[in-house]
């Protein structure tokens, strides 16, 4: 039932009560849908880097061998069943076992490396944000500038190609202590939101899980339609990666954003 009185948000079932009270409420159930799609961006983000990895160091690709040239279509590659393609055992163990390298690691170890540069940036830099959240009274403003950087980030990597790939790899490195550390100013909130947390938390935490799966699933809708080619494993019709990451950090940004 609606709220005959309140706010709009309330009103309208799209806010819990407790937010006629507090209006930080909404900012603390708003603020997760964008921080998640920028998250949810990184999925298609680090697909494209990692086939791009690959491309560079000379690899057969991962989505596709004749992707950009770099590889002779070879029938064999393929298995056809009733119009479908799939990779067969052969491609896999060329693209398993390929030893190349490129700026000095293997293109398949890249996400292992990001993850552990990211964890250190963290583990070293999560304490002075908490520090200068719980010690001064800038947390707000801290959390602004977090959250906008990350914003910016995400726009900086629509300019991933074969030559910048590398250097988003960092950058998206970079982003996660940025975002881990807006999440951290997010949370300091949450003992503040309501005079009655053991009544009201539930409540406010489970509007602040829909919005934020809602909004989620809205953008890898949007992405998940951006395809230049449909048959994914065939020559002649494979699908773009980096196109739909280039799609999914605009989308992102713009959720985020607002």
């Amino acid at each position: 039932m609606t709220n005959p009185s309140g706010s709009f948000w309330t009103r309208m079932n799209l806010c819990p009560g407790s937010y006629d009270k507090n209006p930080e409420v909404l900012g603390y159930i708003l603020n997760g849908p964008g921080r998640g799609t920028l998250y949810t961006s990184y999925v298609f983000l680090s697909v494209a880097m990692q086939e791009l990895a690959f491309l560079d160091a000379g690899c057969t690709s991962t989505v596709c061998p004749v992707m950009n040239g770099t590889q002779p279509y070879r029938e064999e590659y393929y298995l056809e069943d009733d119009d479908k393609y799939s990779f067969d055992d052969e491609f896999l163990n060329d693209y398993y076992e390929c030893k190349n390298k490129t700026n000095g690691f293997r293109p398949s170890s890249l996400m292992a490396l990001m993850m552990t540069v990211a964890s250190i940036m963290s583990v070293l830099g999560l304490p002075i944000v908490g520090a200068a959240v719980d010690f001064t009274p800038h947390r707000k403003l801290i959390g602004q500038v977090l959250i906008s950087i990350a914003v910016v980030g995400n726009a900086v990597q629509v300019g991933i190609s074969q030559d910048t790939w590398i250097y988003m790899a960092a950058l998206q490195a970079a982003l996660k202590l940025v975002i881990d550390g807006h999440q951290l100013c997010m949370f300091s909130y949450v003992g503040e939101l309501s005079q009655d947390l053991e009544k009201d938390l539930p409540e406010i935490q489970g509007y602040a899980k829909i919005w934020n799966d809602f909004i989620c699933l809205f953008y890898i809708i949007i992405v998940g339609t951006v395809e230049i080619k449909k048959d994914h494993a065939h020559p002649d019709g494979c699908t773009d990666v980096v196109t739909i990451a280039i799609a999914g950090q605009i989308v992102a940004c713009i959720i985020g954003g607002v």
